[in-house]
C-alpha cells in the first residue's frame, strides 16, 4: 500500500500530501471543530455549576424550613404535654379519676401522632411557616 492510500484511508480525506495549503488547511479546520467542542463543553460545565448551585441553595432553603417546623412543632408538643401532665396530676391529687382517664387518653393519642408526618408536603409546610397569622395547634 502506497503512503497517499493510507493517508487517504486513515483520514477518510483525499488530498494531496504535498500540498501544505491543504495540509494548512486541515490543521485549521480541526483546530475549529477542536475550539467549537471545547466551548460547547466549557458552556456545558458552566450550566452543570449553576445547577448545582441552585439545587444546593434549594435544598439548604427546605432544610432551613424543616428545622424551623420541627423546632416549633416540638417547643409546641413539649409545652402540651406538660401542661397535660400537670393536668393528670391535679386531677389524680384531687380524686377525679374520670379527668384523669380523659387526660392520658389525650396523652397516649397525641404521643401516636408524629410532627414528622405532617411533613409529606412541604410546599404547604413552607406556606405555613411564612404565614405570619399561622396559628400552630398540635
Amino acid at each position: 500500500m502506497s503512503k497517499g492510500k493510507a493517508v487517504v484511508e486513515a483520514t477518510g480525506k483525499a488530498f494531496n500530501k504535498l500540498n501544505p495549503v491543504e495540509a494548512l488547511r486541515e490543521v485549521v479546520t480541526a483546530y475549529t471543530e477542536y475550539a467549537t467542542v471545547r466551548e460547547q463543553e466549557a458552556t456545558k460545565r458552566a450550566e452543570i455549576a449553576a445547577d448545582l448551585r441552585t439545587t444546593l441553595a434549594r435544598i439548604r432553603s427546605q432544610q432551613s424550613i424543616v428545622l424551623t417546623y420541627l423546632d416549633q412543632a416540638f417547643a409546641e408538643r413539649k409545652e402540651m404535654f406538660q401542661e397535660l401532665f400537670a393536668q393528670a396530676d391535679s386531677a389524680l391529687i384531687s380524686g377525679r379519676t374520670d379527668q384523669l382517664a380523659e387526660i392520658m387518653h389525650t396523652i397516649t393519642e397525641t404521643a401516636k401522632s408524629s410532627p414528622l408526618a405532617a411533613l409529606g408536603d412541604f410546599g404547604a409546610t413552607q406556606a405555613m411557616l411564612r404565614n405570619p397569622d399561622m396559628e400552630w395547634t398540635i
